[in-house]
């Protein structure tokens, strides 16, 4: 920890002014307040202090005007980049029905990281303490989004077309798993006629490929899409910023796979609590997940540039690193 302060400390000292909640953001914390204070004790200076670095001259009132602020900002940013994204969505799907542009994975991806992103900002109270503020909730779309970003980059991102045949093949392999197992609750004689022959048909296509290797051994049960593991895939996506999303994403999971330990022995009613504690938190969170959504849409145009227009650009290029350096 003290390294951490210390490092940020040597180059805070030596940058233009940034703002608070950056450099906290930088060495691993969610709250400027309580940065203020480790920062403090391990340099023995205020953060507004050390060598005029820092924009905020009242912690107790500024910094968390200024998380407020930052949460309130976020989700401003996240409906700006869903208004941008609809056209394109629309467009998307007006080409397939006239069989101009038939690439259904990359609409059906697309639509799901529209709809998610939609689902995400109606969980986002504005106003504080009136509304909930559905943590678990929030944190499973967040998880999803990143998720579906994953997906629309091993299907597009493709550098030959070996690589793109064995990523449809992957996921063919997939789809035919899922919905096996969706058809066998359905109808079971149909279920178990089709999709097990379709299941392998896919994993032998698999095999063959010039490029398997024995990562891609865990795709046999159709159970995922992905054979990269979660910390590569995150530093495909963020470079420098890779530790820092990793630890916001192992947050997310914390709410969605179980209850925080900190909540363990409180009120269950402080995982629903819009208070100034957690707006920083959730603020953070949507950081992140407006990165992935950035990057989502990026791809995306990629391959239907039609669809691009002013606001999504501006969009897109506001979102070129996780935070700003």
């Amino acid at each position: 920890m003290a390294l951490r302060i210390w490092k940020c400390a040597k180059e805070a000292a030596s940058r233009n002014p940034r703002s608070l909640i950056d450099i906290a953001l930088e060495v691993g914390y969610t709250s400027p307040s309580h940065f203020a204070q480790v920062f403090r004790r391990v340099v023995g200076l205020k953060p507004t202090e050390f060598g005029g670095a820092v924009k905020v001259v009242n912690m107790s009132d500024a910094a968390e005007k200024e998380v407020s602020d930052h949460y309130a900002g976020q989700r401003q940013v996240l409906i700006n980049g869903i208004n941008a994204f609809e056209p394109a969505v629309d467009q998307l799907h007006a080409a397939y029905k006239r069989q101009e542009f038939q690439d259904w994975p990359t609409i059906i991806l697309a639509t799901t990281v529209q709809t998610s992103a939609i689902s995400l900002f109606k969980l986002l109270p504005l106003e504080r303490r009136r509304e909930p503020l559905d943590k678990r909730s929030i944190a499973s779309i967040i998880r999803n989004l990143i998720d579906t970003h994953d997906s629309l980059d091993l299907l597009l991102n493709t550098a030959t077309l070996e690589e793109f045949n064995l990523h449809r093949d992957i996921l063919g392999l997939y789809l035919a798993s899922r919905i096996a197992k969706v058809q066998s609750k359905i109808a079971s004689d149909q279920a178990s006629q089709f999709y097990p022959y379709a299941a392998s048909t896919y994993w032998d296509k698999i095999r063959k490929s010039k490029l398997y290797d024995k990562s891609m051994d865990r795709l046999k049960r159709g159970e995922s899409l992905f054979y990269t593991t979660r910390v590569q895939r995150v530093k495909k996506a963020c470079g420098a910023h890779t530790d820092f999303v990793i630890s916001v994403i192992s947050d997310l999971s914390t709410y969605v796979h179980s209850v925080p330990p900190g909540l363990w022995f409180s009120d269950i009613g402080e995982l629903y609590a819009n208070t100034d504690q957690q707006r920083p938190i959730v603020g953070v969170w949507l950081r992140v997940a407006n990165f992935y959504l950035a990057r989502s849409f990026s791809m995306v145009l990629d391959i239907f540039p039609v669809a691009n227009t002013t606001e999504l650009k501006d969009f897109i290029s506001r979102h070129q690193a996780v935070f700003a350096s």
